[in-house]
């Protein structure tokens, strides 16, 4: 009975044996049993699927069944699929076609099959369709193909817009939508409102043209905090510049200069007895990328206001600060002509007053999947100046930009110098049949991100000089999850991960 049991190929743990000995396992080879006629039963061969009969071929499930229309069309990282069902051999061949006839059948990236004969993993690129809007979908069907038998799996492929930014002096950010599969700049856009400006892509974006969330004297950049007026502290919280003091008679009856806003830096003193700078605020990996309420966080804060001065007259408007813009592509970032800025504003400036504490700048996040390419610096977030009054305003501090890119990501900001958060190699493996695998991620040199495959974490090493730590991981059978984590307590923010799916099915 023992020997009938063990002649599934399985391993059978000791104690199921009756064995005493924990933690053991038998391996059993039924080709090693004796028939009754004395020859060995023939084994199959070692790099065959067990028992797969072609002529069974049987597909059950796929999964995921839905994807996002762009994804790796524009040479992004591809999409991935697990296919279920039976006897499926490593000479199956698999196709991909949407059922609708439209579109021509799409190249299938790779496959790999389980030696079980039991699933079987494709990569595919899903292109961009620019007749295909948001809320609609299309259906992609994978055929499988073996010994004149076929099976099938359909995938629901949803829609998204392609955007085109024509010239726009004050474009709401509430008319951008979640995601796009293109993204192009053909006109210099300046951004209006209370929320972070997001532009997320699946496919490439192009920038031919400025894009800004500028502050604009008292009016802040999208969810940046406004400066401070007469004789009142800058927002947000402790980032805002302090208010400069009335009538000062040490300062021959002008009012104080208003304290610059801070953020990434510190902005300058107010010329005076009060007005001295906001404190920094946030941190260099913008994480969260939108601050709740009025708290000092990842974005541009106001410049203190100034004080009145003897001859009458309120104190000067603080400068505002620069707003907040994330800009992500799951391909190429291509910046053709222009720049991206969230520089703060300006103080206001009068005679006999104490001038405006300039704004500090705003946050810029930039992620690519593939490349960025671009002649020159191109992202910005300076801080406004101070307002020329009786006694001058202090200027902004500087903003915060943050770069996520495989490679090396060129010549992108001086000012401030932007810090790289973690991204994963363009040739990472997409599937693979065996649970070992080493992958290249990019970012700061000197930081550590906390590496996980699924809910395990991997153990941290620093980022090298170079610019990249290779990671020896290991898979567990199906769709790997592979994120590099900026912040552990942050995990359900994008912002905060950066993940890549890894598919290892067990093949010989």
């Amino acid at each position: 009975m023992a020997a009938i049991l063990l002649a599934m190929r399985r391993l059978v743990p000791c104690v199921a044996l009756g064995l005493a000995m924990p933690a053991c396992t038998i391996i059993y080879d039924p080709g090693d049993l004796p028939r009754p006629d004395g020859a060995l039963v023939d084994a199959p061969p070692p790099d065959a699927p067990y028992d797969a009969d072609p002529a069974q071929l049987e597909v059950t499930a796929i999964e995921p069944d839905s994807v996002l229309e762009g994804t790796g069309g524009d040479g992004g990282r591809p999409a991935t699929f697990v296919i279920d069902g039976d006897s499926i051999t490593r000479d199956v061949v698999v196709t991909a076609a949407f059922t609708d006839g439209a579109m021509e059948t799409l190249a299938i990236e790779d496959v790999v099959v389980a030696d079980d004969g039991r699933r079987a993993a494709v990569a595919v690129r899903i292109p961009v369709d620019d007749q295909l809007p948001v809320g609609a979908s299309r259906t992609l069907r994978f055929t499988l193909a073996q010994a004149g038998v076929t099976g099938d799996a359909d995938v629901t492929v949803a829609g998204l817009d392609e955007l085109t930014l024509t010239a726009d002096a004050g474009r709401a950010v509430t008319s951008l939508a979640a995601m796009y599969s293109r993204i192009t700049v053909t006109g210099a856009v300046h951004f209006t409102g209370a929320v972070p400006a997001m532009l997320r892509a699946t496919g490439d974006i192009t920038l031919g043209a400025t894009l800004d969330v500028d502050a604009v004297g008292a009016t802040p950049g999208p969810h940046g905090c406004a400066g401070g007026g007469d004789n009142t502290h800058g927002g947000c919280g402790a980032g805002g510049g302090q208010q400069g003091k009335d009538n000062s008679l040490l300062t021959l009856m002008s009012g104080d200069g208003g304290g610059g806003g801070s953020f990434g830096s510190a902005g300058t003193d107010g010329v005076g007895e009060d007005g001295a700078p906001g404190t920094p605020t946030g941190n260099d990996m913008l994480v969260p990328i939108v601050t709740a309420g009025t708290d000092a966080g990842n974005r541009g804060n106001g410049g203190g206001g100034g004080g009145a001065g003897s001859l009458g007259g309120a104190g000067l408007q603080g400068g505002s600060g620069g707003g907040v813009i994330l800009i992500a592509s799951g391909a190429d970032l291509v910046v053709t002509a222009g720049e991206v800025s969230a520089d703060g504003g300006d103080g206001a400036s009068a005679n006999s007053k104490g001038g405006g504490g300039g704004g500090s700048g705003g946050a810029i996040l930039v992620r690519a999947a593939g490349t960025i390419t671009a002649s020159g610096p191109w992202l910005h977030a300076e801080g406004g100046s101070g307002g020329t009054a009786g006694n001058h305003g202090g200027d902004g501090g500087l903003g915060r930009i943050r770069v996520d890119v495989p490679g090396t990501p060129g010549s992108t900001s001086t000012s401030p110098v932007a810090v790289r958060g973690p991204a994963w190699a363009a040739d990472a493996p997409v599937l693979v049949g065996a649970p070992d695998v080493t992958v290249r991620l990019h970012g700061e040199p000197g930081r550590t991100f906390v590496v996980m495959v699924g809910d395990d974490a991997v153990a941290d090493q620093s980022i090298n000089a170079s610019g990249f730590r290779d990671y020896a991981l290991t898979l567990a059978a199906g769709h790997n999850e592979v994120c590099a984590i900026t912040d552990a307590t942050q995990l359900a923010r994008d912002e905060a991960r950066s993940c890549i799916d890894i598919v290892y099915l067990h093949a010989p």
